[in-house]
This record gives structure tokens, C-alpha cells and sequence, in this order.
């Protein structure tokens, strides 16, 4: 009989349209940029280097600091070399968030400013499956982000090993 009741159940999707209309109130009018060089406007129209304008990309975000409360954003740079002369055509690329992929972070005084000093990202990525070309294996990574008392920026990559099966070894990950 409970099984049956829940089966006729209806959820009316208040959470979901009442979201929708707050995003919508944000997005009333375009997202605008002032004050970047001409040269430099190009980049608004795919920030993440995957398509997304960066309206498409804001509204996106805005979805899920709605639903969820925050959200991140990951704002990475092609690595030059030391004084390198840094051209439009050498662009920043940015990648979303979502609340449940940043599982851990951690602040300190710096020069007396509260700063992020440590941030951990959770991320699925694709690597070669060396048992079938055609077949690639997703895996699990932590990017963890580091910012010491100098302010030196560092990234460590800890991802998934797999056995000989191509099964995930129990617990261990590599860096």
C-alpha cells in the first residue's frame, strides 16, 4: 500500500521554478564589461575555451549559487615564461565548480589580510584505457591549489591508480 501511495504522489517543481525566476530577475539585462582594452573583448565571447560566453557562463553560475548557496570558479593562465610579454592571444580559461566538487579549503593571514591558502578540487578526468585505445577510463583527481606566506601559487595533482584489471586500487592515489 506505501509503495503504491508514493507511486500516485505528485511533487509540485516549486524549488526548481522559483530558482529559474530569481536567475531570470538577475539576467534582465545582459551582463555588460567595462573599462578592457578592445583587444581583449574577444575573450568574453568563450571564456572557458569550450564555447561558453562569459553571460552563458555567469548565468550558469548563478543557477548554482541559487540552488546550492556557492559555487566556484577557476580563473587559469597558460605558464610563460619568466618576463614574458603577455599578448591577447595568450588567453586565461575558466572552469566551473559546483559546490560539491570543492570538498576542502583552508585560510591564513597573509600581510594581515584573511586569504585562501589552501583549496582542494574534486575533478573526473579521462585518461588512456592501455587495454582498449577506444575505451577510456574516468577516473578520479584532487587538484589541490596551495598559496604559501610568499604568495607563491603551487598545484598538485592527485589522481586515481588503477591495477592491472583497470580496476581502482583500493585507496591509493598517485601524484
Amino acid at each position: 500500500a506505501y509503495d503504491a501511495y508514493r507511486k500516485r504522489a505528485l511533487f509540485y517543481p516549486a524549488v526548481e521554478r522559483t530558482a529559474g525566476g530569481l536567475v531570470g530577475v538577475l539576467f534582465a539585462h545582459p551582463p555588460t564589461v567595462k573599462e578592457v582594452g578592445k583587444s581583449y573583448e574577444p575573450q568574453f565571447d568563450d571564456v572557458t575555451q569550450t564555447g561558453i560566453s562569459l553571460g552563458q557562463y555567469a548565468l550558469l553560475q548563478s543557477k548554482e549559487v541559487v540552488l546550492v548557496g556557492r559555487a566556484g570558479t577557476l580563473v587559469e593562465f597558460p605558464e610563460t615564461e619568466p618576463g614574458a610579454v603577455v599578448t591577447p592571444s595568450m588567453r586565461p580559461y575558466w572552469v566551473q565548480y559546483q559546490a560539491e566538487q570543492i570538498v576542502n579549503w583552508r585560510t591564513r593571514r597573509i600581510n594581515g589580510q584573511r586569504k585562501l591558502s589552501m583549496l582542494v578540487l574534486k575533478e573526473q578526468v579521462e585518461i588512456e584505457n592501455e587495454k582498449d585505445f577506444f575505451d577510456p577510463l574516468i577516473v578520479t583527481q584532487y587538484r589541490v591549489l596551495t598559496l604559501d606566506a610568499q604568495g607563491f601559487y603551487t598545484v598538485q595533482l592527485h589522481r586515481e591508480r588503477r591495477n592491472d584489471q583497470g580496476e581502482i586500487a583500493s585507496g591509493a592515489f598517485a601524484e
